[in-house]
């Protein structure tokens, strides 16, 4: 896989057409395969973390982190980590306001795997704190950071509380605020603006209000007019969703899938989108996997099958 570089304004605008492509691979790992997860960069430093999913188990170092240069773009090259995950997978990570913790989760870890950061590069082994029974595919944190909210099977939401320190509540299988969002048999994908969640099911985009103990209230609200390709990302009070670009025959049925477009949303007050105050042109399925958006460079990291 690689990484795909595009450029923001200052309002959080996706600006150009251009993208830049970057290889996610550390030394001496260049034969073994991987697919790119997701990206996260560093409230502190300047860092890009990625984590690379592993296609067959030879692949362990799947923490990946680069530099990045005062604009914000890649340099130098990537390292790779182990998790702390027995099977190495991470589908999600965030990294704490004072950048000292990254927080990973991922199939077959039944909970977050955090590991100490130092200038950014992670020092140590990760420590795992358990949370149900099932691997996460997603974590998000609340707004003030006293909580994490993990997407995961089925179709769950689990809140756990997050100490001063940084440490985890580790309720272990037996965890009790644990909400359901829908009916279907997936591992939930999450993402946050304001005191909204935000998930997809099904091709459709979903709303759930959370209350000041850090605990999703009332019904979650469909949003049936935005289809995502499961993947959204909340930054600069804007909601981005990768959105499928099919295309259709004469009659309108769906040919193919083959191309994705970015877009870009402000929720209002209650948590509707809207209509997009931003939609990119359409890229290549092999361009668009995962997005995540960096307030401070205003630069937009996209995943890639290019290297």
């Amino acid at each position: 896989g690689g990484l795909c570089v595009f450029d923001i304004d200052a309002q959080g605008e996706v600006s150009g057409s251009d993208e830049r492509v970057y290889s996610v691979v550390p030394s001496g790992e260049e034969k073994l395969s991987a697919r790119v997860e997701c990206f996260r960069v560093s409230p502190v430093v300047r860092k890009l973390y990625m984590a690379r999913n592993p296609l067959n188990e030879t692949v362990q170092n799947t923490l990946v982190v680069y530099d990045l240069n005062e604009k914000g773009e890649p340099t130098g090259k990537p390292r790779g980590y182990k998790s702390g995950n027995p099977h190495f997978m991470i589908q999600d990570m965030v990294v704490d306001p004072k950048g000292t913790f990254i927080y990973t989760v991922g199939w077959g870890g039944a909970g977050i795997f955090a590991m100490p950061l130092v200038k950014g590069e992670p020092s140590g082994e990760a420590v795992s704190h358990g949370v149900g029974g099932q691997g996460k595919i997603s974590i998000v944190p609340s707004e003030k950071w006293d909580a994490f909210f993990l997407g995961t099977y089925p179709s769950m939401v689990e809140s756990v509380n997050i100490f001063p320190g940084g440490e985890v509540e580790s309720p272990g299988p037996g965890v009790t605020f644990a909400y359901k969002a829908a009916d279907a048999l997936i591992y939930l994908p999450l993402a946050r603006v304001g005191r909204y969640l935000y998930f997809a099911v099904e091709g459709k985009l979903f709303s759930w209000p959370v209350n000041s103990e850090q605990h999703p209230v009332d019904r979650p609200q469909a949003h049936p007019d935005i289809k995502p390709h499961s993947i959204v990302t909340g930054a600069h009070n804007h909601l981005y969703v990768v959105l499928d670009d099919a295309e259709m025959d004469g009659s309108g049925k769906v040919v193919v899938v083959n191309h994705f477009r970015i877009a870009q949303y402000k929720p209002d007050d209650k948590g509707k989108p809207g209509k997009p105050i931003f939609e990119s042109q359409r890229f290549e399925r092999q361009i668009c996997g995962c997005i995540t958006v960096d307030e401070a460079s205003g630069l937009i990291y996209v995943s890639s099958t290019r290297q």
